[in-house]
């Protein structure tokens, strides 16, 4: 069987990230190089959600990660997207820490004035 040629393109993303409140927190824009496909593709998700609960206080995280690839691709796409999901909570997990020490303290402080 010989190798697969592996084509890419090259595509402008922008996001934004937007609290609950729907105030805009961050945005940014890249280019980013994506995988042209010749055939349809397989896709392999991998999702990691994980909750904190402090009191009667509680935050939620979920992280999913989906990779198009052609089948015979799908175990190493499976460990990629793995990867790529334990690393982003890894990186998001001080924030939820923050945010739930937040809302402990500020329901402290109503709790208080009662």
């Amino acid at each position: 069987m010989q190798p697969t040629q592996q084509h890419s393109s090259t595509i402008r993303v922008q996001r934004t990230i937007k609290t609950s409140n729907d105030e805009q927190t961050s945005s940014d824009c890249q280019d980013i190089d994506v995988r042209v496909f010749h055939t349809t593709p397989a896709t392999v998700s991998v999702t990691y959600p994980m909750k904190m609960t402090a009191g009667y206080q509680s935050i939620g995280i979920e992280v999913s990660v989906s990779i198009p690839c052609y089948k015979e691709e799908v175990p190493q796409a499976l460990d990629e997207a793995g990867s790529l999901a334990v690393a982003h909570m890894k990186k998001e997990l001080p924030n939820v820490e923050g945010v739930l020490k937040q809302l402990i303290r500020e329901s402290n402080k109503i709790g208080s004035r009662s």
